[in-house]
């Protein structure tokens, strides 16, 4: 199915009770048109014949005019490279499920359940998902690039690395591609996401807002047994955007070498929980609550308050070359590194000239050291 706009004459499409399945390269195709899509299935589109590549699907594209899709009560399953992808267009998803996403001819680039980019008019994406699942993807479950996006009460689930090299598998991935465009945003509501690898939400060079969300479970790369962070926060390489995390009563659970990292970027943590991070599974080192450090030698700055860092690996606060403020926080029950027993500190502050603060808080019940 395709729906194409003309300059002067937009184009609609409202799709009710509708299955579309087993067709070839895209399920829905949309240049530049307005599609209302609701109670219906795109199922199991198959990949170009010629080339391997495709089998989308919905994809959509501005054109003489911008794209929109309003996706309700509908589900997206068994399609092929990406379940849905998007290029400066407007997304909003509700109650809907994207699932089961399937490797084309390509191991390395399939599988991705929602990707959002900029368009090639310069223009935004703007993505709204509520109340939804997306699951079994490969790479990232949701991906979003030089663009926006709002989250809430959605489930983001068993994102698996990519079939060939087995990297990633994502929760969310956050990112800037060029300085050009400003950081990509992310507001995270209510949501949770569980069993997905590398790291649950990645942010590089992007702007995230968290709020009441669980963060749980996530699982090393099967490429090297590394990683398997809650969240990543990072100053991308390319464009040299810091990233910006607000974290507030949420809870990060049973995260693989570090719960929340901080790398050259800047992040408040309010009213939250960072517990029961596992050590690293190649080596068994690390397993660290909240960990700050410089990057591109730019340093992090993090204000921590009312939370409760609990029962992690080798450090439960670390930081290096960079400041934060500890501020009304409980860390506690700190375990020893797994690899040799040592260490087990509750905060380890490190060559850093900036100036670290502490106050109103308890460090107790570490096994090496308090602070």
């Amino acid at each position: 199915c395709e729906v194409a706009g003309e300059e002067g004459l937009p184009a609609t499409l409202t799709l009710l009770h509708t299955v579309i399945r087993d067709n070839l390269e895209v399920g829905l195709t949309i240049f530049g048109a307005d599609v209302v899509m609701e109670d219906s299935v795109i199922a199991e589109t198959a990949p170009r014949a010629s080339t391997g590549t495709t089998g989308y699907g919905i994809a959509a594209f501005n054109g003489a005019a911008p794209a929109s899709l309003e996706l309700r009560r509908s589900v997206l399953a068994d399609n092929h490279e990406l379940g849905l992808t998007a290029e400066g267009a407007d997304l909003e998803i509700v109650s809907s499920i994207v699932r089961d996403t399937l490797v084309a001819a390509d191991p390395e680039g399939g599988g991705v359940g929602i990707n959002l980019l900029r368009g090639d008019d310069g223009r935004r994406g703007w993505l709204s998902l509520q109340g939804s699942v997306v699951e079994n993807s490969r790479i990232y479950a949701v991906g979003v690039s030089d663009s926006d996006a709002i989250i809430e009460q959605t489930l983001i689930r068993d994102t698996l690395p990519s079939a060939g090299l087995r990297r990633a598998g994502r929760g969310i991935d956050l990112s800037a591609a060029t300085a050009v465009y400003g950081p990509s945003t992310l507001v995270l509501r209510a949501s949770l996401l569980e069993r997905n690898h590398d790291v649950g939400l990645f942010c590089a060079g992007a702007e995230a807002e968290v709020e009441d969300t669980v963060i749980r479970d996530t699982r090393p790369s099967p490429a090297d047994d590394e990683r398997g962070r809650g969240i990543n926060a990072v100053r991308d390489e390319d464009s040299g955007y810091p990233s910006s995390l607000t974290l507030r009563r949420s809870l990060i659970d049973q995260a693989t070498e570090t719960g929340v990292a901080v790398h050259g970027s800047e992040a408040t943590i309010e009213a939250s929980v960072i517990t029961a991070t596992r050590p690293r599974a190649s080596d068994l080192t690390f397993g660290r609550g909240l960990a700050v450090t410089s990057h591109l030698e730019e340093p992090s700055f993090v204000s921590l308050s009312g939370s409760r860092i609990a029962v992690n690996h080798d450090l439960g606060i670390s930081l290096q070359g960079s400041a934060i403020t500890i501020d009304g926080v409980l860390v506690h029950d700190t375990l020893p590194r797994a690899s040799d027993g040592r260490f087990g500190r509750g905060v380890n502050l490190q060559a850093s000239p900036l100036a670290q603060v502490i106050r109103w808080s308890r460090i107790e019940k570490n096994r090496d050291m308090g602070l």
